[in-house]
């Protein structure tokens, strides 16, 4: 006996869904996947690194941001793949998904907008500020090739990951006094000097202030080269 859809008509061979409709009828009724039309998200206008909830991502391409972006929307049992185009700041992303009802299978794109609403990550914003966590101060017989060589091996902790940052040099008599965001990086200075060098290293700490009623410290790294 043949078999008609009751929305359109259209002669069937295998009825989809309860209501026994024809594939493009039932792609048009039913959603595979519930997506948004619009997702909005901050995004770094320095770094491009992105949030999602209250997590900032580290942006490595505009295609792993898209499917991070789509995520928290995935059905397991749907697959999905996407492409994307730009319209100014804003990704017009058109995400098709594939599943199988029924038995049989079923195909369905939606187009979902992705709109950065830029701001500044929490790095980011500490590097404008010119934030630092410690000072190292460095003294005594240090050629300008010697301290190029410190600061490419900054560089390089830089670019592994970026909460890791000079924020200033300021040159003093007898050497430089250089501004870090992280212990981290202060020993990396530390630890490539001695390297090419005697050092003497003296450590203290200096108040700068209280939160919650604590005081609040910053390390002073003094390295004297010999």
């Amino acid at each position: 006996m043949d078999q008609f859809c009751p929305k359109c008509g259209a002669s069937i061979d295998t009825p989809l869904g309860p209501k026994g409709l024809c594939k493009d009828c039932y792609r048009k009724r039913h959603d595979l996947v519930d997506l948004p039309d619009e997702i909005r998200f901050d995004q770094c206008s320095q770094c491009n690194d992105y949030k999602i909830e209250n997590t900032w991502n580290e942006f490595t391409g505009t295609q792993d941001m898209i499917f991070d972006l789509l995520k928290p929307h995935e059905d397991e049992s749907v697959e999905m793949s996407a492409s994307y185009q730009t319209k100014g700041e804003t990704y017009i992303v058109n995400v098709m998904m594939i599943d199988e009802i029924d038995g049989k299978q079923v195909e369905q794109t939606q187009r979902v907008k992705l709109v950065p609403e830029k701001t500044q990550c929490p790095t980011c914003a500490r590097f404008q500020g010119g934030y630092y966590e410690a000072i190292v101060q460095l003294r005594g017989t240090i050629s300008e090739a010697q301290f190029g060589e410190l600061m490419d091996a900054a560089a390089d902790l830089t670019n592994k990951d970026k909460n890791h940052f000079i924020s200033n040099v300021e040159q003093r008599d007898g050497g430089y006094d250089v501004y870090v965001s992280s212990q981290a990086m202060a020993n990396r200075i530390i630890d490539q000097l001695k390297d090419h060098a005697n050092v003497d290293i003296t450590r203290s700490r200096e108040r700068i202030g209280e939160k919650d009623g604590e005081p609040v410290f910053r390390n002073v790294i003094s390295a004297r080269v010999s």
